[in-house]
């Protein structure tokens, strides 16, 4: 799905929220002993407190000889043990000064909290503008108004995603597309894409005379990989949009283009998100890759999540990768499901770079013109190595890590959080 910059914009609160209430501390000690550390250590592991994130800084910048100190982040599950722990660490010369609570930006941690983001959703049907082609058919817009109602009704954390009941319109539309691509496909489609999209047309009733339902591509999807699609009415902001992948979710459009031209739309639609993106995501290292972007994205300033959005853009939306043979094949949605596109990075000799995100964040993207650069990788493990090293750069303030079997995100260092 393309990432646009929403229109809404929230107020400013701040407050808290914790996992299992993290406590961080700063404590100095007055000697610098190669073993202060493990001492400090001990204290904490005898009285059975877990510890989430140590890091040490110079305990002053103008003395190097006043050795470190340490920022020490840890669960409190008994608060009369910490008190405890922290009077004896004390009582051994240790200085305890409570740090103070990181402030980011709110982010979701668990799927239900997916559903604030929904509430930045831009309408679908009411708002297309004056050159959308179905901008004067009000029973165009009034259908997309009622797929839009249905998505609105979702729950992420629920299991079963509500059917669209398209019509024989809607199917006529997704035919003609479909009778064109597919075969494109076959020819410049990369091995990965193809062998997942053969799959889904035995499993999610992927055919040219029917539009398949999401919640038949989750049943294919999870058990490969834990990704799921799930509906939304309309466009999310880059940062809503990149937090979803964090949890191995992708925001999906149910809507289809307009039928005056089913080769051409301003917007993703279910041809973009089912033709383009779904069959990778049961890929493993492209769900890796995917989710890395989210992952970096949670709580990111906005310079960062611009750069990761375009990160995402030149990878996931528009990129191609070379083959053991030499040829480049395509990978990304926004080139599977364009004509276009697919014969522009194939026929017009449009430039090709190697795909490292330190670079191809910094170069701007047209969004409503074809593509001038397409941006490839060897496989998509090289990809998602690329992506790490590049999360790794970005400064947060903060560690995060994916809890897969609750579907939630852990936070390791005691923050407070601002929407």
């Amino acid at each position: 799905m393309f990432v646009r910059k929403a229109l809404l914009n929230y107020s400013s609160s701040l407050r808290n929220f914790s996992q299992k209430n993290i406590k961080s501390v700063l404590l100095t000690s007055r000697d610098d002993n190669p073993g202060k550390l493990k001492e400090i250590l001990d204290v904490f592991s005898i009285n059975q407190i877990n510890l989430t994130h140590i890091e040490s800084q110079p305990t002053s910048t103008l003395d190097s000889s006043k050795g470190n100190s340490f920022i020490i982040d840890f669960e409190v599950i008994n608060e009369s043990i910490v008190k405890s722990t922290l009077d004896k660490l004390q009582a051994q010369g240790i200085k305890v000064k409570e740090s103070s609570k990181k402030q980011v930006e709110w982010f979701p941690r668990t799927l239900k909290d997916l559903e604030a983001l929904e509430q930045k959703t831009l309408s679908a049907g009411a708002e297309l503008e004056s050159d959308h082609p179905g901008f004067k058919d009000e029973e165009y817009k009034k259908r997309r108004q009622d797929i839009a109602e249905i998505a609105s009704k979702f729950h992420p954390a629920e299991q079963e995603v509500p059917r669209v009941d398209y019509t024989d319109v809607e199917i006529g539309t997704w035919s003609k597309i479909y009778d064109v691509l597919t075969p494109i496909h076959e020819k410049y489609a990369c091995h990965d894409y193809l062998e997942s999209f053969h799959e889904m047309k035995n499993h999610c009733g992927f055919r040219r005379d029917n539009i398949p339902q999401l919640q038949d591509i989750n049943r294919y999807l999870k058990p490969k990989t834990g990704f799921q699609l799930i509906p939304i009415s309309g466009l999310l902001s880059a940062r809503d949009f990149l937090n979803y992948l964090a949890f191995r979710v992708f925001a999906s459009t149910q809507y289809i283009r307009h039928h005056s031209v089913p080769f051409y739309t301003p917007e993703p639609d279910v041809v973009h998100e089912l033709m383009g993106h779904a069959p990778l995501f049961a890929n493993p290292d492209f769900a890796d890759f995917s989710q890395q972007i989210g992952l970096a994205s949670l709580g990111a300033s906005d310079s960062d999540i611009k750069r990761l959005a375009t990160c995402y853009w030149y990878s996931i939306e528009f990129g191609l990768i070379q083959e053991p043979d030499g040829k480049k094949k395509v990978y990304g949605a926004g080139v599977l499901s364009s004509v276009d596109e697919m014969l522009n990075s194939i026929y017009n000799n449009t430039e090709t770079r190697f795909f490292d995100p330190f670079k191809a964040c910094e170069v701007p993207y047209p969004i409503t013109s074809l593509q001038p650069i397409y941006w490839w990788s060897n496989n998509f493990e090289e990809a998602k190595e690329m992506m790490n090293k590049f999360a790794a750069s970005i400064t947060r303030g903060f560690v995060t890590s994916y809890d897969k079997l609750n579907h939630e995100i852990k936070v390791y260092q005691d923050i407070q959080v601002s929407k």
